[in-house]
């Protein structure tokens, strides 16, 4: 029977009819099954922690989402930790090395104890960390190419006819969307402005606050922006109409992570995407199974959507190039 409830009966060749008419018993007995008597018995918690820096960031709301999707349908239950600095995501690790959980995603940025994840390596529980955190950390990651990802989104907005570009980043960001962005203006032989560099608080209003900042004075401010994330760029969507801009005629604004919303804003939001998610999931789930993963360390291709936001649409850009094709020939 309980090999029924718990979805193993054709693991065990228990016939059909059987099955139906034990869960239909179960279900007038209103039976619900001990899952910590369950737990202890096969030491599984049938629990799946995700270790978020936030959820007010669209970004790992949706990413928590799809975890939780691909949980139920191995009847997993999702556990999200909000991990804001590196004692609570060392506290959240611990509670999961202590037995809390079978698998563990570490979407939290912060790194101070490393010796934790190693014990997550060593004790071979299913983990996966959003970004790779050190060379020689056996612990599975799945990245972003974020400094491609700068690079293309900044590139674009040279290849429009913007020379003063601002990027939009958060507080002590230090990964590869900033290198990508000072790349492409190199290449472009466009000197980097300091001054067009802004870090702020990593939300919509701090989005907004900046790019308020950044617009003051009309003499000096940027005709584009390329922010650190679609959260960061729909905040300075709002602070261009704050000071009175309108985008994308007076400015031009990309984002990163290509998040459910990018698409719905005014105007819609060209941004880089990414399917870090669907790797993510796709690479846990078959550790808990017991499959090979096709590598310790994926990096997960970027492109760029194009959108209103940036003033070329993706027919306008298209038509753009074949009428520079035809000025050839």
């Amino acid at each position: 029977m309980s090999l029924v409830l718990s979805g193993r009966g054709d693991q065990v060749r228990v016939a059909a009819a059987t099955q139906r008419r034990i869960i239909s018993a179960a279900k007038e007995l209103d039976y619900v099954p001990n899952y910590a008597a369950l737990s202890l018995r096969r030491r599984s918690s049938n629990v799946v922690t995700v270790i978020s820096p936030s959820l007010e960031n669209p970004f790992f709301a949706e990413a928590i989402g799809e975890v939780q999707d691909a949980a139920i349908a191995r009847k997993y239950s999702t556990n999200v930790v909000i991990a804001r600095n590196v004692t609570e995501e060392a506290a959240a690790i611990a509670h999961v090395l202590a037995g809390t959980a079978d698998a563990v995603i570490i979407a939290s940025r912060y790194a101070g104890d490393e010796g934790a994840l190693r014990q997550l390596a060593t004790r071979r529980i299913p983990s996966v960390v959003l970004q790779r955190r050190g060379e020689d950390l056996a612990l599975p990651s799945v990245s972003v190419d974020l400094e491609l990802g700068g690079y293309i989104a900044t590139r674009h907005l040279i290849a429009l006819g913007h020379r003063r570009i601002a990027h939009i980043t958060q507080h002590h960001a230090r990964d590869g969307r900033r290198n990508g962005y000072l790349r492409a203006l190199c290449e472009a032989g466009i000197a980097a402005e300091p001054n067009l560099i802004v870090e702020t608080d990593n939300t919509l209003a701090g989005g907004s606050a900046a790019t308020r900042s950044l617009l003051t004075k009309r003499s000096t401010s940027p005709t584009a922006i390329f922010a650190y994330n679609d959260q960061l760029a729909c905040g300075a969507l709002h602070g261009a109409r704050r000071s009175g801009r309108r985008v994308p005629d007076d400015l031009a604004v990309v984002g990163f992570d290509n998040t459910v919303s990018s698409a719905f804003s005014t105007p819609e939001l060209t941004t880089v995407a990414h399917e870090r998610n669907r790797f993510t999931v796709e690479m846990l789930f078959a550790m808990i199974d017991g499959a090979p993963i096709p590598a310790l360390h994926q990096t997960v291709p970027v492109t760029l959507v194009i959108r209103e936001s940036c003033g070329a649409t993706a027919d306008k850009a298209h038509k753009r190039k074949k009428g520079k094709n035809d000025a050839k020939r």
